[in-house]
């Protein structure tokens, strides 16, 4: 896989640095934001080839930002990870037709997560992956 340009965005710091070590081990450029409100900035101030997004942060939540960067640059690639996320909150974002193209369940398992990041970025959807 070529060089990405990747966001990671957590408001749990071990979390942060789980990702952040993986994808820099395996020769990506990562940034990372503690909040959606950090995260929009980091959005604005740099192209990412792939977000990974938490849903529940303090300021605004994985959702809103999702929503915002979709409406900004539609073809952004977003995963959303998360510990605690409703079908009813995932289902809503589908009938926005703003909706991550990937969906993790916490904790972090890596092998999932490069699995998912490489379909997605191949452009291929993944609505619920579950551990």
């Amino acid at each position: 896989m070529n060089k990405l340009n990747i966001l990671v965005v957590d408001d749990e710091e071990m979390e942060l640095e789980i990702l952040k070590n993986y994808f820099e081990k395996e020769g990506h450029s990562v940034t990372t934001a503690k909040d959606g409100n950090i995260a929009l900035d980091e959005f604005n101030k740099s192209n990412y080839d792939i977000i990974f997004l938490d849903y529940n942060m303090p300021g605004y939540n994985g959702s809103e930002v999702c929503k915002i960067i979709k409406k900004s640059k539609p073809a952004q690639k977003l995963i959303i990870l998360t510990g605690n996320f409703t079908d009813e909150a995932y289902y809503s974002s589908i009938e926005d037709e703003i909706c991550p193209e990937c969906l993790i369940y916490k904790p972090i398992d890596l092998e999932q997560i490069k699995s998912c990041m490489e379909k997605v970025l191949k452009g291929i959807k993944i609505y619920q992956t579950n551990n």
